[in-house]
């Protein structure tokens, strides 16, 4: 994929390959996955949609940025920020109601967890949340 000139969203287009290889079997024709089609991904070419592409991209890099700080295994790693990033690649597909039952009204609300009892699968989201709030008092407290 060209997204034109300027950056190259290299984790949005492995969020692509991870929604594609975790699409659901309703999804799944004759060995092709059709979850994400060559026109939804078009859409993602279009300037309207550059301030979420950079946004998305900006939260896959800070959450594996505090993956690696918190020597998550690989395999916690992969299973988190795996799951963020379908989330947030099917939210600007509009296409995660074909994925999951949960629904996100935003990028913010796909990094939201609401309650600390919620689901494992949100624990990655959960630790974005509070790194990037520890992160903004310590900036706070040296500025």
């Amino acid at each position: 994929m060209n997204f034109g000139k300027g950056a190259k969203f290299p984790y949005i287009k492995i969020a692509i390959l991870e929604a594609a290889l975790a699409s659901p079997p309703h999804k799944i024709q004759s060995g092709m996955c059709k979850l994400i089609l060559p026109t939804s991904l078009t859409e993602l070419l279009k300037k309207d949609k550059r301030p979420d592409l950079e946004k998305a991209e900006n939260i896959m890099s800070e959450a594996r940025s505090i993956c690696k700080g918190l020597n998550l295994s690989q395999a916690n790693h992969v299973k988190y920020v795996g799951l963020l990033d379908v989330r947030l690649c099917l939210h600007l597909l509009i296409k995660v109601k074909d994925f999951e039952t949960l629904t996100f009204k935003s990028l913010d609300n796909i990094v939201e967890v609401p309650h600390l009892s919620a689901h494992i699968a949100c624990a990655c989201t959960h630790i974005y949340t509070c790194a990037c709030e520890y992160v903004a008092a310590m900036r706070h407290r040296c500025f």
